[in-house]
């Protein structure tokens, strides 16, 4: 298993970081909540990096023959982080906050360049070393567990974990309940439906990857992790 302790170190630094200056980049009576604390753009500034918002970045070759769309650019030399507008509103944070993750954990990327990064991945990584740490060190900066945890509880009014029973699989999936009920267990379908739902027991909410502005598969993957979804 990866040791992932140095990025969960940078991020729980970052956090706290952000946590002690919220009087100053916020006042008294404009103070967001702790989720909209969670702002690539806030941490930018407290690391003194200029974090500027581009219509495009452009595209470069990745190798052979494949282009891609720039969406995020590190310039460690000019201290700035840059984040294309051509991408959704949740690839555009995954992106900044994997750029971030960069700039804190791999001092000696000077100049990086990233395709859009949606989020998370389920299954064995496909990305390695540095962009795989980066990939993480968004996720945890983004959905920080004791916050996922708590909104999760609060949402669904229990006690973690929810269990996928006849009751939850109908409030979830009220056309198929039994697609939840028979999901392989390997499968992420129970917690992609917990991701997205946006009712509960006639409770309408925003979805928990709505509230954490991150993609459905991104925050499925950790609710994975964090075990709040049993079958």
């Amino acid at each position: 298993m990866t040791d992932d302790s140095h990025i969960e170190t940078a991020v729980r630094d970052l956090h706290a970081r952000i946590w002690r200056a919220r009087n100053s980049l916020w006042t008294p009576e404009r103070m967001p909540a702790p989720v909209e604390m969670l702002d690539p753009a806030v941490a930018a500034r407290l690391l003194d990096i200029d974090y500027e918002m581009h219509d495009e970045l452009g595209s470069r070759f990745n190798g052979g023959e494949a282009r891609f769309e720039i969406a995020g650019l590190l310039d460690r030399q000019a201290k700035k982080i840059a984040i294309s507008l051509r991408f959704p509103a949740e690839t555009r944070r995954f992106t900044a906050a994997h750029e971030l993750g960069h700039w804190l954990l791999h001092p000696g990327n000077v100049m990086h360049r990233d395709r859009p990064l949606s989020g998370l991945e389920f299954g064995p990584p496909r990305r390695s070393g540095e962009e795989r740490e980066a990939d993480r060190f968004a996720a945890l900066f983004l959905m920080p567990a004791k916050l996922v945890t708590k909104r999760f509880e609060q949402t669904f009014g229990i006690t973690a974990p929810l269990t996928i029973d006849d009751a939850a699989a109908f409030w979830l999936c009220p056309s198929n309940p039994g697609f939840l009920l028979d999901a392989d267990l390997n499968s992420l379908e129970r917690e992609v439906a917990v991701a997205a739902t946006r009712s509960f027991n006639n409770r309408p909410f925003d979805s928990l990857a709505r509230y954490f502005g991150v993609s459905i598969a991104s925050m499925a993957i950790r609710l994975r992790e964090l075990k709040l979804v049993r079958a």
